[in-house]
């Protein structure tokens, strides 16, 4: 989290004598793992063809062309389509653009209208959000110690398995009114070594399973660039190399 693009401290890393950093990222991976895991084929093809997903979705979203010349309009579809495939709420999205989301300018919306911008997501995304209910049977399952599996992804009681034989854990699930009055499911977890319930949901779990499967992407990506050049870091879905000047074009 230190290492911000433009940070002073980003800038403070060099490259030694008659070598140069070099930085790559996989641009937009959870996204592209959401669709990709949930058949949303036409976000998966936009991808693909380079077309831009962000100003597809504002182009929805104000009923107008959107096109990369429209940075303010652009910049709320690129929060709309990274930000609501967790199933995030008419609330926090009118917060989250408020605050200046992904480091952007600050966006203020009525909450009618953030309403509106979720529901018309949601229309266009519909197997993602049928991701969400696959996954709040997941958790069932998990609670009742049913065994299942879906594309790379098995389960059974209290543990998700990945494709990698690693798992995502949800030891002691529990279902309980929750604050707002309706059932919620919380799992036994801790904080600073203490016993705490955390909640899930389905785009909870579904963020969960999208980002373990969006490590083992990258993780596999830098293994396969270390064959060839020097690693020195790596942030996030980042990956730095150092390699001879003469050859980082």
């Amino acid at each position: 989290q230190n290492l911000q693009r433009g940070g002073e401290l980003r800038q403070s890393i060099e490259a030694p004598k008659g070598h140069s950093l070099v930085v790559g990222d996989s641009g937009q991976i959870e996204c592209r793992v959401n669709g990709w895991l949930w058949g949303q084929d036409d976000l998966m093809e936009a991808f693909r063809t380079k077309t831009d997903p962000y100003c597809a979705m504002a182009t929805v979203v104000y009923g107008r062309v959107i096109t990369k010349a429209d940075a303010l309009e652009r910049f709320v579809g690129k929060v709309l389509v990274l930000g609501l495939g967790f199933q995030m709420g008419a609330p926090k999205l009118q917060m989250t653009l408020a605050k200046g989301a992904l480091g952007g300018p600050p966006v203020f919306i009525s909450l009618k209208e953030a309403n509106r911008w979720v529901n018309l997501y949601r229309q266009k995304n519909r197997k993602i959000e049928a991701g969400w209910g696959i996954c709040s049977n997941i958790i069932e399952d998990m609670a009742a110690g049913r065994t299942g599996a879906y594309g790379p992804i098995s389960w059974e009681a209290g543990k998700v398995w990945l494709p990698n034989g690693m798992c995502l854990h949800y030891p002691d699930l529990k279902k309980a009114k929750g604050d707002k009055g309706w059932d919620e499911w919380t799992y036994a977890s801790t904080l600073k070594g203490k016993p705490i319930r955390k909640k899930i949901y389905g785009g909870l779990l579904c963020e969960n399973l999208v980002q373990a499967l969006a490590r083992i992407i990258v993780l596999y990506q830098l293994l396969d660039l270390t064959k060839t050049y020097r690693m020195v870091m790596t942030t996030h879905d980042e990956g730095v190399l150092c390699v001879k000047t003469r050859e980082a074009n």
